[in-house]
């Protein structure tokens, strides 16, 4: 599975409305930090920027619609989630669009490299040879 088809999951885990186009957005950009992050961290690529080229967007429009859908799900009453992955934030306001999205990428590698998902991508190869 690519990561930005992982990193869609992981914004519904975390409480995102997929109807909105700022979700498509963030996974295709979260997606791209996670492959590549040397890249973005440089600063020669940027998030906003590579998804609007991509699509053929305004890339202000694109920062707009990742704002709104990260606020919705921020604003969601009882979300949780979102709140314990970036808890310096509080109540108040959600994190920085760039913030959230570097650190949504490490949340993803982190997860994709974890034990469980190495024993689980053996299961799969075990039962494919079956």
């Amino acid at each position: 599975m690519k990561k930005a088809d992982c990193s869609a999951y992981l914004l519904l885990e975390l409480g995102f409305y997929p109807q909105l186009t700022g979700f498509a957005f963030l996974a295709y950009a979260i997606g791209a930090v996670a492959e590549d992050p040397a890249r973005f961290y440089t600063r020669k690529v940027r998030p906003i920027a590579l998804v609007a080229e991509s699509l053929g967007l305004d890339p202000e429009n694109v920062r707009r619609d990742m704002l709104y859908a990260l606020r919705t799900a921020w604003e969601t009453r009882g979300n949780t989630a979102l709140r314990r992955l970036c808890p310096k934030n509080g109540e108040g306001y959600p994190p920085q669009l760039y913030e959230f999205i570097f650190r949504l990428a490490l949340e993803l590698n982190r997860r994709l490299s974890s034990p469980d998902q190495g024993e689980a991508s053996e299961d799969r190869a075990a039962s494919s040879r079956i």
